[in-house]
Parts: C-alpha cells; sequence; structure tokens
C-alpha cells in the first residue's frame, strides 16, 4: 500500500510538473509567430515604402502644382536641380518635400521635358497616365502624356531612361522613342508620333 502510494504520489508530481509548464509554451509560440511576422513586415516595408511614400505625397494637399495654360510654356528648376520644361496646358505635380530623402518622384498631365540633375541617390521618377513611370539618374527625356489621350509617349533625348508599367519595364537608347497603351502594352512609335514628339524636344 505504501508502495502503490509513493507511486501515485510521484505520478502526480510529474503531471503537476508539466502543467505548471504548458503556460510557459503557448507565449513563446506566439512570440516567435509575432516576431517573424513583423520580421517580414519591415522587411516589405523597406522594399516598397519610397513607392507607397510617394503616391501618398502626391495625392497630398500640400503638393506645389506647376501649370502651363494655352500657348503658354514655362522652365522651372525642381529643388534637387532638375530642370523641367513645361509645355502648352500642362501640369506638373511636385510633392512638398520632394528632393529629400528618398522622394524624388513627380506627376506630369500633358507634355514636358525632364532635364535630370545627376550625382543624385536616388533617381528622378516621372508618373504620367496608365500607371507609367519613367526614370532616370541623368539625362534627358520627354513625356507626353494628354489629359484623356489612349497613350502615352517617352522620347530620350539624352541618356538611358527606364519606362516602367505593370506590364514590365524598357530601358530606352538615346533619341529612342516609346508609345505606351492602357495595360502597359509597349510598341515603336509611328513616324507622325516621333515628329510628335520631337517637336517638344527643347530648342
Amino acid at each position: 500500500a505504501q508502495h502503490h502510494a509513493h507511486v501515485r504520489h510521484d505520478a502526480a508530481a510529474h503531471v503537476a510538473r508539466v502543467g505548471q509548464r504548458k503556460p510557459w509554451a503557448m507565449p513563446l509560440v506566439i512570440g516567435s509567430v509575432l516576431g517573424g511576422a513583423i520580421f517580414y513586415g519591415l522587411y516589405a516595408m523597406g522594399k516598397v515604402g519610397p513607392e507607397v511614400a510617394a503616391t501618398r505625397a502626391l495625392a497630398a494637399t500640400d503638393v506645389r502644382l506647376l501649370s502651363t495654360k494655352s500657348a503658354q510654356e514655362a522652365r522651372v528648376e525642381l529643388n534637387d536641380g532638375s530642370i523641367a520644361t513645361l509645355r502648352p496646358e500642362t501640369r506638373v505635380t511636385v510633392p512638398k518635400l520632394f528632393g529629400e530623402g528618398t522622394l524624388r518622384t513627380v506627376a506630369v498631365e500633358g507634355a514636358a521635358t525632364f532635364a535630370v540633375r545627376d550625382g543624385r541617390e536616388v533617381p528622378l521618377a516621372v508618373r504620367a497616365a496608365h500607371g507609367v513611370e519613367v526614370v532616370a539618374s541623368g539625362g534627358e527625356f520627354v513625356v507626353r502624356a494628354d489629359s484623356g489621350a489612349a497613350l502615352v509617349s517617352v522620347l530620350a533625348v539624352r541618356g538611358t531612361p527606364e519606362v516602367r508599367t505593370e506590364a514590365g519595364s524598357r530601358q530606352l537608347a538615346p533619341n529612342e522613342a516609346l508609345v505606351i497603351a492602357a495595360g502597359g502594352a509597349m510598341r515603336a512609335p509611328t513616324a507622325a508620333e516621333v515628329r510628335s514628339a520631337l517637336c517638344l524636344m527643347p530648342s
């Protein structure tokens, strides 16, 4: 009887010890999962953060609007030293903190030439209709995205800007032009479209 009582006592003590350890297991598992999720979130934010920040900055109410009327042109120096030449009936949206940190993105509606100030860590990005974005670390390019137009035209004047869309990207050679349709489809321009783009080049 004493032996059985001793065995039951040892078994009960073992069960008690196991039961005391269980509450610690779940918090450790939860902590590990949360830690991994936070780490992955921070890693992902580090990769897409600048693009999201640029989108929010362009949609903010404190943006700087550069615009021209019919038969009017304007040449404006941006905060990063780049030069934007606006053609008639064009609007360029510049975020308030443009040129600071990783924010070097503007948006254009109409037609404009951008002479990019090089030597900056972050390239200049110009957003147009249909999700088109032209990115360049230097050189000069023309973007034409008239209001309501079905096409966006890009002409590389100097340097090799990269055209990005939802469907992919393409790097242009100097004097090369590209036409982008809604949905991101890219094609070479017609002769008339090239002449139209060339008319936008600075004299």
